[in-house]
């Protein structure tokens, strides 16, 4: 190994260059799986999306009841499959390809 003075003039060893070292590809791995970082990466998720559901419920606007509709009520249903094609007030007649 050898030996450098540094800026501040203190003698220190100099890291060793070009040095090969054999690992297996278990040894060199940086875990020894990676399920439990799944799961708890998992668990963690569902955890955070637990707590953002009970905030936004604790926020939302309070939003009243409808109101009870009566069985004996004398207003005549909507009628059923009918198309109301009447325009709408403001509507401009559209043209059916003829330019003007």
């Amino acid at each position: 190994m050898t030996r450098y003075v540094d800026t501040d003039g203190k003698v220190k060893d100099a890291p060793i260059v070009n040095r090969t070292v054999e690992r297996s590809a278990t040894e060199a791995r940086q875990g020894r799986t990676g399920r439990p970082v799944l799961v708890a990466g998992l668990l963690l998720a569902a955890l955070a999306w637990g707590v953002a559901e009970i905030y936004g419920f604790s926020i939302a606007p309070q939003q009243p009841e409808p109101a009870a509709t009566s069985a004996n009520s004398d207003a005549e249903p909507p009628a059923q499959n009918t198309i109301d094609t009447t325009p709408a007030p403001g509507d401009i007649e559209p043209h059916r390809g003829v330019s003007p």
